[in-house]
C-alpha cells in the first residue's frame, strides 16, 4: 500500500510540475511580447517638422526620438535628398549632444533650392540595442502636390504620426455633446494577431495554470 501512495504521490508532483513549468513559460512569453512594444528608437519629432512648407531653407536637420542613442561609428546616420530630381543633398557630420542623446543633427553644407526634400535616418538604440530607420519629408518654396500629399500620408502611416492636419479635434463640450443626436457604433473585430493581446491570453493562460497547481497542492496536501 505504501508503495502505491508513494506512486500516486510522484506522479502528481511531476503533473504539477509540469504544469507549474508551463505557466511559467507562459508568463515569460507574455513579460517578452510586452517588452518587444517598446523596442526601437522611434521618430518622435524633427526640425523641419514633418511635411513642413518653408520659405526658406533650414540651416539644419535635427531628428529627435523616442529612445537615447548608441555612440559607434556608422550607427547613426543623417541623409537628405531632393525628390524632385533625386539629387542627394551633402551634409555635415551627425553630431549627438551628450545632455540630449535622444537626438541628433546635421548641418546643412549649402542652400537649397525650392522642391521637396526627403530626410532619411538610421539609428541605434541604446536602451535596447535594436536599430530603427525611416524618412520624412519637407518642402522649400512650395506646397506639395495632391500626389506628393498622398505619399506624405504614407510615410505618416509608417512612422505611426498623424498626417499634419488630420490631428484629432478638440473635445466637444459638454453643451455640444447633449444637443448632438445619440449615433450606435458597430464595433469592428478585435484584431488577433497584436502583440497586447497575445500578451492578455498568455497572461490568462499562465494565470490559470498556477490556480491549477495551487488547487492541486492545496488537495494533496489535505489528503495527507
Amino acid at each position: 500500500m505504501m508503495k502505491r501512495s508513494t506512486v500516486r504521490t510522484t506522479r502528481k508532483t511531476s503533473s504539477s510540475a509540469a504544469v507549474l513549468l508551463a505557466a511559467l513559460g507562459g508568463l515569460c512569453a507574455a513579460l517578452a511580447a510586452l517588452g518587444t512594444a517598446d523596442a526601437h528608437a522611434a521618430y518622435a519629432a524633427s526640425t523641419p517638422a514633418f511635411a513642413a512648407v518653408l520659405d526658406a531653407a533650414p540651416e539644419r536637420i535635427e531628428l529627435r526620438f523616442t529612445q537615447q542613442l548608441f555612440r559607434r561609428e556608422d550607427a547613426n546616420r543623417i541623409t537628405l535628398e531632393r525628390s524632385d530630381d533625386d539629387a542627394s543633398i551633402a551634409l555635415g557630420e551627425i553630431e549627438i549632444d551628450n545632455a540630449d542623446r535622444a537626438s541628433m543633427r546635421a548641418e546643412l553644407l549649402a542652400p537649397l533650392r525650392p522642391g521637396r526634400y526627403l530626410v532619411g535616418w538610421q539609428n541605434l538604440s541604446a536602451d535596447d540595442g535594436d536599430s530603427d530607420r525611416g524618412s520624412y519629408p519637407f518642402y522649400v518654396g512650395r506646397s506639395p502636390s495632391a500626389a506628393e500629399q498622398a505619399a506624405d500620408r504614407t510615410l505618416a502611416a509608417e512612422l505611426l504620426i498623424p498626417y499634419p492636419g488630420d490631428e484629432p479635434a478638440e473635445p466637444a463640450t459638454e453643451t455640444e455633446l447633449e444637443q448632438r443626436a445619440p449615433t450606435v457604433v458597430r464595433r469592428e473585430a478585435e484584431p488577433t494577431g497584436g502583440v497586447a493581446a497575445s500578451a492578455i491570453v498568455w497572461l490568462a493562460l499562465g494565470g490559470g495554470a498556477l490556480l491549477t497547481v495551487g488547487a492541486s497542492w492545496l488537495r494533496r496536501g489535505r489528503a495527507t
